[in-house]
């Protein structure tokens, strides 16, 4: 039970605990641990990649039987069983089947998924591993020895035996002369999670907690003290950089003239005065290099007055920037009794007694520094002493007022109407106010500067004191009363509201201050929540003396604001056509001003509620209102989930084009997200790696962990005084490891986040290479059954012979070697000014887009495969011309040209070396042609001379060279060196035409698929742009 009246605190007193906002502690009898990794995962649904492919062998099926027949059929209609080479003949029907149907299929596609998810891993290695300030590679990265290690450690994952990675990367580093290991190596996500098919076509980035979107400090925006004229209010803006441009607007609200002075003295009563942050640049303080969490940490983003004439309030203004510095200067930010590094507790009470002062750590506030440097006072070494303006102040005693009242009111409140930096210190002991003692060294005086919540802080005072004026007077009841209504009202617009009060100790009561300050802090409880209480506290313990009978200096409004790694990402997302959804814990009214900010749209019908109505019926002050309704009641948007699926099946669809849900739990959110992917959107979801996100990654398509825990305890777990840290990084590790499971990604820290855009551009460049390598085996292995039949049906009078050896060569290795190289091409320049499609799982192919697809897979086999039979009648008739000079005398003595050769009837039965060497000849005409069309492969729309391939794929380039190299080995060892000779001069001249008009050939018929994907992506980017109205009917 906590005391009533007011009493003081001692030291690691139990009596924290029930201030801490709700907190309990809980004696776990067993591990959750496997009750969590036993949960079953949620199915995902199929992607559009797999049901394509699916759809596509099916129809390779078909055209496979259909080759098979044709091919049987004809071979045996021109077949004669008693003179007939039935070796030469009967493979054909075989080869024509097999090259529709190829052995390596699945193996390339299992390979292909391998080398697609290693480029992932490569680009988020830099961001997510320990070493996390390297520059990572953008552009030519598939080089790299990282992405190598990736291609190996996906390898064995996906054959289950990652157990054997570092004995196989020594193999592999030795055969490569590289280095292998499995050290900061990111775990490789499973099959199951479709890396590769769902981060390329992802439509929906989901962001499920504030840490993410908001800077971990405010920024001061207002400042309200006194005057002779009533309330001054003075605004604070960002300091832009000497280069920034201003924009004309910026300009005009900065320069204020009389008319604007005047107007700033305010009432300050039936209203707020809220209004948003100028943009611009924001300048911050260097931080060590070494550490991008002091980077992010120690960040003071430098303020300045708006109003030109606020030096003459600085009378007042010194003292408010004397008290920001001195309160927040000598924050314990962690106090740890346990200094041997013991964690075992054998009773709950002793739980309860360690845990006690790791809840009354202290948050540092940089708004308030920021506020200090603005005034003038600087912390940096200089003629005052090491500590700068501070060094002539010795603090002798720090003074924490905690209030039951307000800890009551705080429990009292629901999740929705916590503001941001609540949320921050939720769980914590966080003083009401802090009352600091200093003694000025030059003149031996004693003084008490106090920051915290006004209605604690103003009744510590009795006196106000006009700055421009230097006087001190009254505080009166009327402005007493402006002032709590107005930081009421900025607390509801999730401003983060502090006071100021300043107190000279008189001489009688310094001897106190040595008889208390055996501590170097005490917490001072104000218990008192009734009135009738207050006249029984008439002799209150001598540490409350200190602190009554102050001077108040003014009252700070800061707001938090979003990253700037958000506001570029949500561009990049625009850009992309990818939908940012933002689900916020708080209502509308505290959210608008920060959902500004982030350029996301506000206005009627632009957010929803997942607070149901029925559970808000009462009043309720945190509701957005208007002057003309109530906006959350009155909006026509729903309210809850179940509203929202009642409305997308009754009314239209204009909840899934809504940015910004507020009022949500994490099971609406997790709710939502399945909301989302019953309407197709494939949806990333980013988050902490808290327990409590576990449920909303497990139901996401792709989930992004942040380690928000890793970020806040790397600054603390800094040894101080040599006392142990709060948790060593393999707990944390192991931690966040099992909240992150289903993560696809983890990063150490949220600044990393604004990479994800990058992330997702490199997962589209590599399911766009992918897919075109799996089209180009398709294309290749049609273009090999195409020239099969054709052989078969061939104009001469002897059936064409295919080698069954060279066959396999094509089959198993050139087009492997040139589909994986195609694997590895970069991103085209406006891969992220696409928008993608929906993953409709009533839709596989998209209206005309498979028509088109089979229709250019079989016109674009046709030409090197009709070049090549045609290539085999050229080459047979012309060897038949110098090998066989007799048996033509003899048999065809009318034949003189080739083109008699092949049509005389008594070399029907002829299988000499001539028909043999014609046929290596012509298929190695096709392989060339083959070779040469992957050209336009690279990209699937965009042509040769748009985007130039060698440039963009140089793994390409070189599988070319060695495929052209196999081809001309296996002809120098299969056709004798007279046999080549012997070929007209125009075979070598179609040699070198025939590739360039099938490559020709197949730009052409690329014209038409890129025609037809620039319309379905307009299509795409209207239905993404289409804007919110005030009702839209189905």
């Amino acid at each position: 039970m906590l005391p009533v009246g007011r009493s003081t605190f001692p030291k690691n007193s139990e009596h924290f605990l029930p201030l801490c906002n709700g907190l309990r502690v809980f004696l776990v009898m067993e591990t959750p641990l496997k009750k969590s990794l036993r949960t079953p995962s949620v199915l995902p649904q199929p992607s559009e990649t797999f049901r394509q492919l699916i759809e596509i062998r099916k129809l390779l099926s078909v055209i496979a039987l259909i080759c098979l027949l044709l091919t049987t059929f004809v071979s045996f209609v021109r077949l004669d069983s008693v003179n007939g080479d039935l070796s030469l003949l009967l493979p054909l029907p075989l080869l024509s089947a097999i090259g529709i149907l190829p052995v390596v299929g699945p193996a390339f596609l299992f390979i292909t998924e391998i080398l697609g998810t290693a480029r992932i891993l490569t680009i988020v290695h830099h961001l997510a591993a320990p070493r996390s300030g390297e520059d990572y590679v953008r552009r030519y990265f598939l080089n790299s020895r990282l992405l190598l290690r990736y291609i190996v450690a996906t390898l064995l994952s996906r054959l289950s035996l990652w157990q054997f990675f570092l004995w196989s990367g020594d193999i592999i580093g030795t055969l490569f002369l590289i280095r292998l290991g499995k050290e900061n190596m990111l775990p490789v996500p499973p099959v199951s999670q479709c890396l590769l098919e769902k981060l390329g076509v992802a439509t929906c980035v989901s962001v499920v907690d504030d840490q993410i979107v908001c800077e971990p400090h405010a920024i001061p925006q207002q400042l309200i003290i006194p005057s002779a004229r009533g309330l001054k209010l003075l605004d604070l803006c960002l300091t832009h950089d000497e280069d920034s441009d201003h924009d004309s607007d910026d300009s005009r609200s900065s320069s204020s003239d009389s008319s604007d002075n005047e107007a700033q003295f305010l009432s300050l009563r039936g209203g707020s005065v809220f209004r948003r942050l100028p943009g611009g640049k924001m300048r911050s303080k260097e931080a060590p290099a070494n550490s991008t969490v002091a980077v992010e940490k120690s960040s003071i983003y430098e303020v300045q007055f708006e109003d030109p004439t606020w030096w003459q309030y600085l009378p007042s203004l010194k003292c408010i920037g004397l008290a920001s510095l001195v309160v927040d200067g000598n924050k314990n930010e962690f106090v740890s009794s346990n200094r041997d590094g013991d964690c075992r507790f054998d009773r709950l009470s002793d739980a309860r007694s360690k845990l006690v002062p790791f809840v009354c750590r202290e948050r540092r506030s940089n708004q308030l520094r920021a506020l200090g440097q603005c005034i003038g006072f600087s912390s940096e070494p200089n003629a005052s002493g090491d500590r700068g303006d501070l060094s002539p102040y010795m603090e002798k005693l720090r003074l924490h007022i905690l209030s039951k009242s307000m800890v009551n009111e705080r429990l009292e409140i629901d999740a929705h109407e916590r503001s941001s930096e609540q949320s921050r210190w939720w769980g914590y002991v966080r003083p009401d106010a802090t009352s600091v003692i200093v003694q000025d060294s030059r003149s031996k005086a004693y003084q008490v500067l106090t920051i915290g919540d006004p209605s604690v802080v103003i009744e510590l005072c009795h006196e106000a004191w006009q700055g421009e004026i230097s006087t001190i007077l009254p505080l009166a009841a009327g402005d007493r009363r402006t002032i709590l209504e107005t930081t009421n009202d900025w607390k509801l617009a999730d401003l983060d509201v502090t006071a100021f009060a300043y107190s000279p100790i008189p001489r009688t009561l310094e001897n106190r201050i040595d008889d208390v300050a055996t501590e170097d802090r005490l917490y001072l409880f104000d218990g008192i929540t009734d009135m009738s209480w207050a006249g029984k506290s008439k002799n209150p313990s001598d540490e409350w003396s200190l602190a009554k009978n102050q001077v108040f200096l003014g009252v700070l409004g800061s707001f938090v604001v979003p990253r700037g790694e958000i506001q570029r990402l949500l561009k990049a997302f625009a850009g992309a056509g990818v939908r940012f959804v933002y689900f916020s814990p708080r209502n509308m009214r505290r959210q608008k001003e920060l959902a500004i900010q982030l350029s996301i749209d506000v206005s009627w019908n632009a957010a929803i509620s997942l607070r149901p109505l029925e559970s808000g019926e009462d009043e309720d002050p945190h509701r957005m209102t208007s002057a003309y309704a109530d906006w959350d009641v009155n909006a026509r948007l729903p309210h809850g989930v179940d509203d929202v699926k009642r409305h997308l099946e009754e009314v239209d669809n204009v909840p899934l084009l809504v940015s910004l849900f507020t009022d949500v739990t994490k099971q609406t959110t997790r709710d939502m997200i399945e909301v989302f992917q019953e309407y197709s959107d494939t949806v990333i979801s980013v988050g902490s790696t808290m327990p409590w996100n576990e449920a909303i990654f497990s139901t996401a398509d792709i989930a992004v962990g942040i380690d928000i825990f890793d970020e806040h305890c790397a600054h603390d777990n800094e040894s101080e005084d040599g006392r142990a840290p709060i948790a060593t990084g393999s707990e944390i590790e192991f931690a966040s490891g099992i909240s992150a499971h289903s993560c696809a990604f983890r990063f150490r820290n949220a600044s990393s986040v604004s990479h994800l855009s990058d992330i997702m551009q490199q997962g589209r460049a590599a399911l766009a290479a992918t897919t075109a390598a799996c089209i180009f085996l398709l294309n290749g292995c049609l273009a090999f059954s195409f020239f099969v039949l054709f052989c078969a049906c061939s104009l001469s009078t002897v059936v064409p012979f295919v080698p069954a050896l060279g066959s396999v060569l094509y089959l198993q290795i050139v087009l492997p070697i040139i589909g994986l190289a195609l694997c590895m091409t970069d991103a085209e320049p406006n891969v992220m000014k696409h928008v993608p499609p929906k993953n409709d799982q009533s839709i596989t192919f998209r209206r005309r887009e498979g028509k088109i697809l089979y229709t250019m897979l079989v016109i674009k086999a046709i030409p090197p495969a009709l070049s090549s039979a045609i290539m085999w009648l050229i080459a047979y008739g012309a060897l038949m011309l110098t090998h066989e000079r007799e048996l033509l005398l003899r048999e065809c003595p009318n034949a003189e040209v080739w083109a008699n050769v092949i049509r005389c009837e008594a070399l029907k039965y002829y299988s000499g070396p001539a028909r043999i060497n014609a046929g290596d000849l012509a298929l190695s005409h096709l392989v060339l042609c083959v070779i040469i069309c992957s050209t336009s492969f690279v990209y699937r729309f965009h042509l040769i001379v748009d985007q130039l391939p060698i440039c963009r794929n140089h793994v390409w380039a070189l599988s070319v060279f060695i495929s052209i190299g196999l081809t001309v080995l296996y002809l120098s060892l299969t056709v004798d060196s007279v046999s080549r000779a012997t070929l007209p001069w125009y075979y070598y001249l179609f040699s070198v035409v025939n590739p360039l008009v099938c490559l020709v050939w197949n730009e052409l018929c690329k014209r038409i698929e890129a025609r037809t994907e620039r319309r379905a992506d307009k299509l795409r980017r209207l239905q993404f742009e289409t804007r919110l109205g005030a009702y839209s009917p189905k």
